[in-house]
């Protein structure tokens, strides 16, 4: 039987993989259409990757204890809607 910890850290290295494949779309997508918004697009998949990565890793060695994880994933979270957020700020 899977452990939680195997399954939680599995689905965290598939969402990585997934904001990966997503992260190099936009990239490419900006340096064919030239369009910078793009670039915050791919920055926050980027993000997003790292924090998969991080969660996974988290999730066996324990590096950073729980109520300080929480904190830790909520900062990613915002920092990847602020990306998504700052193209509708800024003009082409």
């Amino acid at each position: 039987m899977v452990s939680l910890a195997d399954a939680s850290s599995g689905v965290s290295l598939i969402v990585g993989a997934i904001a990966l494949v997503m992260a190099v779309l936009a990239f490419r997508a900006r340096g064919r259409s030239g369009n910078r918004k793009l670039l915050f697009v791919g920055a926050a998949f980027t993000v997003f990757l790292v924090k998969s990565l991080f969660s996974a890793y988290n999730v066996h060695t324990h590096v950073v204890v729980h109520d300080a994880i929480e904190l830790g994933l909520s900062l990613f979270d915002l920092l990847i809607l602020v990306l998504l957020f700052l193209p509708f700020l800024t003009k082409d």
